[in-house]
C-alpha cells in the first residue's frame, strides 16, 4: 500500500500499451498486402477472382472491386488472398456481383502520381486494400458457373438499383434525378461535371454524399412515423430497436460511407442511451463511435470524407452552443436562418484547412448558398422518401414529384449561379 502511489505509472503505461500493440495489431490485420498467401507472392498467368462490387460502366471500361481466389503456378491451382481493381472492355461484358471468372493476365501495382501534388491515387485505393490493378480485354477473361454473394449486401444493392430507377422515371430531367438520387441513396454516378463542380465550388458539395445530415433527416422521419408506439405498453422498446436497425439498413443502402458509418454509430449511442433511460453525452458518442470505428477498419482515419465529417461534426458539437450562448434570436424566422448560419459557420471554420489542404480551393460564398441550398436540398430528400412510396398514387404522386423537381432544380440552379459569381471560389 506504502509504493501503490509510487508505482501508479505501471498501470497507466500498461493500460497505454495494450493500446498501442492493439491498434498496430489493427492495422497489420487490415494490410492484406503482409498476408504470405497474397496473390502478388506467386508467379501466375491465370487465376479466378469473385466480382465484389456492383460494376460501374463507362464509356470506356467497366469499373468493379473484386476478390482473387487462387492463381494457377505451374499447372497447379493455388488459394491465395487479396483485393484488385478490375477494368473490363465493356463490349460483351456481362459480370455481376459475386460472379467468378477467370483471367488471363498478371495485375501491376497501382501507379503513382506523375507529377508533384498531384493525388495520389495508389496510396488512396490502398487505403482500402487494394495494391494492384488489371485492364482486361474481352478475350482474355470467361465467365465460371459459380456465383457468391452476401445477402444482405445484393439485397442493399437490389434495393437501391430499384429505388434510383423510380427517380429516373418519374424525374426524366438527367440532372435532376442524378442529384435526387445522390440525395436518397448516395448513388452519384450519373451526375454530370458542370453540377459536381457547382456544388463543389459553392461549398455545398457535402449534401451529394449521403452524410449526418442525411441519417437525421431519416431519424426525424422515423421518429415522426413511430411515435405511436412510445404510448404503448412496452412499445418504447420496439420503437429505439426499429430506429437503429432501420438507420443502420440505411447506411448499408447508401454505400456505408465514412461520414454515414460515423453518424450511424453516434445515431445508435445516443438512442441506446435512451433506450436505457440514460442520458448520453454527444461529446463522448462522437469519440467512442470514432474509437470502434477505427478498430473495426484503422484506414478510415485516411479516408477524406471520414477526416471532413469528423471535424464538421467537432466543429458543431463545441462551437455551437458558445456562438448561441452569443446570440440567441428571436423570432421563428430569424430563430431558422441563424441555426442555418451558425451550423455552417462552426463546420466550415474545423474544416477549411482540411478542404484548402486537398481541395486547393476555398468557397467564399457558402453561407448564401448554404442558406438556399440545404433548406431546398432537405425539402428534396424528404420529397425523394414520400415519392418511392407513393409514387404511384394518383394526384398525391404527381404533387410530390413535381415538389422534388423543383427543390432539386433550385438547388441546382443556386450552385451554378453562385458558382459564377466573381470570387465565389
Amino acid at each position: 500500500r506504502k509504493s501503490s502511489w509510487k508505482y501508479r505509472w505501471i498501470k497507466g503505461a500498461s493500460i497505454w500499451l495494450i493500446f498501442f500493440s492493439g491498434g498496430m495489431n489493427a492495422v497489420v490485420v487490415n494490410k492484406q498486402l503482409y498476408y504470405p498467401k497474397h496473390f502478388s507472392n506467386y508467379p501466375f498467368e491465370y487465376f479466378v477472382l469473385r466480382i465484389t462490387a456492383p460494376p460501374v460502366v463507362r464509356v470506356k471500361s467497366v469499373k468493379t472491386d473484386a476478390e482473387v481466389v487462387s492463381v494457377q503456378v505451374k499447372g497447379e491451382w493455388k488459394n491465395v488472398e487479396g483485393k484488385v481493381r478490375i477494368y473490363f472492355d465493356p463490349k460483351n461484358f456481362s459480370g455481376a456481383y459475386g460472379d467468378y471468372m477467370i483471367v488471363k493476365g498478371i495485375p501491376q501495382p497501382v501507379a503513382g502520381p506523375l507529377n508533384p501534388y498531384e493525388f495520389n491515387n495508389a496510396k488512396y485505393l490502398s487505403h482500402q486494400g487494394i495494391y494492384h490493378q488489371l485492364y482486361v480485354t474481352s478475350d482474355k477473361w470467361k465467365l465460371l458457373p459459380m456465383n457468391e454473394t452476401s445477402v444482405i449486401y445484393k439485397s442493399s444493392w437490389d434495393l437501391r438499383n430499384y429505388l434510383v430507377d423510380i427517380l429516373s422515371k418519374e424525374l426524366i430531367d438527367p440532372d435532376i434525378y442524378s442529384v435526387a438520387s445522390a440525395l436518397l441513396v448516395g448513388y452519384e454516378e450519373d451526375i454530370g461535371d458542370e453540377v459536381m463542380n457547382a456544388y463543389a465550388a459553392s461549398g455545398t458539395l457535402h449534401v451529394l454524399s449521403v452524410s449526418g445530415m442525411h441519417v437525421a433527416l431519416i431519424y426525424k422521419v422515423l421518429e415522426w412515423m413511430l411515435s405511436f408506439l412510445l404510448k404503448m405498453k412496452r412499445g418504447r422498446h420496439f420503437y429505439y430497436a426499429f430506429i437503429i436497425v432501420f438507420v443502420w439498413f440505411y447506411s448499408l443502402l447508401s454505400g456505408l460511407s465514412p461520414s454515414v458509418l460515423r453518424a450511424a454509430m453516434m445515431l445508435t449511442l445516443v438512442v441506446g442511451g435512451k433506450w436505457m433511460s440514460r442520458t448520453s453525452s454527444v461529446h463522448n458518442s462522437m469519440f467512442v463511435a470514432c474509437f470502434f470505428l477505427l478498430i473495426f477498419n484503422p484506414f478510415l482515419i485516411f479516408e477524406v470524407g471520414f477526416q471532413l465529417s469528423l471535424l464538421a461534426v467537432g466543429g458543431i458539437v463545441f462551437i455551437h452552443p458558445l456562438l448561441f450562448r452569443i446570440y440567441t434570436p428571436k423570432g421563428k424566422i430569424l430563430f431558422a436562418l441563424w441555426s442555418i448560419i451558425s451550423v455552417s459557420l462552426c463546420a466550415t471554420l474545423l474544416t477549411f484547412p482540411i478542404g484548402l489542404f486537398y481541395f486547393h480551393q476555398f468557397p467564399n460564398l457558402f453561407l448564401i448558398s448554404n442558406m438556399v441550398i440545404i433548406p431546398a436540398t432537405t425539402a428534396a430528400i424528404y420529397g425523394c422518401i414520400a415519392l418511392v412510396f407513393l409514387y404511384k398514387v394518383p394526384i398525391v404522386g404527381y404533387i410530390i414529384t413535381k415538389v422534388v423537381y423543383w427543390s432539386v432544380w433550385l438547388s441546382n440552379n443556386a450552385a451554378i449561379v453562385i458558382e459564377k459569381i466573381p470570387g465565389a471560389v
